[in-house]
């Protein structure tokens, strides 16, 4: 059975992007809003179409997320999610770029406006996106890795 677009019943890879600022103190973030009203923050991302790459995906849903043109840097990580796996990407955009409220694409087969906005939001304070949760591990430990508190073998 193909992937259902509304039901989400079979596996479906997602791909996010992280972009810092300040030194990695700030991340880009889109808030999202569901059907009964329910608003949390995610990185910048979502589902891969049939056949297309992970780092094509990420730039793709970025531009369609906050209208930003995106570089991959790098492959952060992969965590399982509800639908399959999440691969989050490092992504630089051009210093200065100001990012604006795009779409979902699927929003208008949903019936209701899904992206609702964007912002730079503090590390500290964004603790609710699973991504952020590992992305933020993942700094301490190279933070402590460049400081030389952690052993190298």
């Amino acid at each position: 059975m193909p992937f259902d677009l509304l039901g989400e019943k079979d596996p479906r890879p997602r791909v996010a992007a992280a972009i810092l600022r300040n030194n990695g103190d700030e991340i880009h973030m889109v808030q999202h809003c569901r059907k009964d009203g329910l608003t949390y923050w995610q990185l910048p991302g979502g589902g891969l179409y049939n056949g297309e790459g992970a780092e094509e995906g990420v730039l793709r849903e970025l531009l369609e997320e906050t209208c930003l043109q995106g570089r991959v840097v790098r492959w952060l990580y992969s965590i399982p999610y509800k639908y399959g796996s999440s691969t989050t990407f490092l992504v630089e955009i051009d210093e200065g770029a100001e990012a604006q409220l795009g779409i979902d694409p699927e929003e208008s087969e949903r019936g209701y406006r899904k992206l609702i906005g964007i912002a730079w939001r503090p590390m500290s304070e964004a603790q609710e996106s699973p991504e952020v949760q590992v992305m933020r591990l993942c700094w301490a430990i190279c933070l402590r890795y460049c400081r030389d508190e952690i052993p190298r073998s």
